[in-house]
């Protein structure tokens, strides 16, 4: 069964419109129809919310066999300590949240809650809040990861040149790879002139009014480390990683031959 028509079949085992799925996969209905009709894949994100809103394995997405998970040192320390996480994770959170129950909660709290003026400034600033995270996927989808992959072609080029310095790049040499960096270079360009644009006039005025603003987070202690990466959202793709690991060759496998990070036509 081809990727389009098992897409399909999960959206019809659970009953659902063809809005109603793309909706639950932050994706548009015409974006969906394409995915089912096999015109797209289906990008990273949305295998994400696939694994996790509809306990989808990912391996089926994949025509080759998943690899038997590598044996490990110190298996019973490794397990116990990601019990222990996962504990954490179920006393702290309890519930494994998503985009549909986060808003519930948001709505319910405001709902319940006495004073009607905070109430809606909490409604104001979670609208706020799903803006502000969908500009930050959007940068991070076309601009950092293909960046980070880029910076990994690179390095690899350079081992395999047995060439070794301390930089985190060196000057690209092969036409795919000064390829692949051109394309993310159009991508982020494209983005500056058109809706993009309007994000760099709002950081130039906070910045403006707050210099500090978008400083990076520097950890003082091991504990404020350990308290930032107990955030839900981190622990929650450290789940989604564990129950998945065995994939995750076939992942690799996706992106370096089908996705466009790589630069591939």
């Amino acid at each position: 069964m081809e990727t389009n028509e098992k897409i399909k079949q999960i959206r019809i085992q659970h009953d659902m419109t063809q809005n109603e799925f793309a909706a639950s996969l932050g994706i548009s209905r015409s974006a969906l129809t394409q995915l089912e009709a096999g015109h797209t894949k289906p990008s990273f994100d949305v295998l994400e919310k696939l694994i996790d809103q509809y306990d989808v394995d990912v391996s089926i997405f994949f025509n080759t066999a998943v690899p038997e998970k590598k044996k490990l040192d110190n298996v019973q320390e490794i397990g116990e300590r990601v019990q222990k996480i996962m504990a954490f994770y179920d006393e702290q959170y309890g519930l494994r949240y998503n985009e549909l129950l986060e808003e519930r909660l948001v709505q319910q709290v405001a709902e319940a809650y006495p004073d009607r003026e905070k109430a809606d400034l909490l409604l104001k600033f979670y609208e706020a809040y799903i803006v502000l995270r969908s500009i930050t996927a959007e940068l991070e989808f076309l601009l950092m990861d293909p960046l980070k992959r880029y910076a990994n072609k690179l390095r690899k080029q350079r081992e395999s040149a047995e060439e070794h310095d301390d930089r985190l790049l060196r000057t690209p040499d092969s036409p795919d790879i000064v390829r692949h960096l051109d394309s993310i270079m159009d991508e982020i360009w494209s983005f500056a002139y058109g809706d993009g644009g309007i994000v760099l006039d709002w950081v130039a005025e906070q910045k403006k009014r707050n210099p500090q603003l978008g400083e990076l987070i520097f950890f003082t202690t091991p504990l404020s480390k350990l308290l930032y990466s107990s955030r839900e959202e981190l622990l929650r793709q450290f789940e989604i990683l564990l129950r998945q690991a065995d994939a995750l060759d076939e992942v690799s496998h996706y992106y370096q031959k089908e996705h466009f990070f790589f630069g591939n036509p």
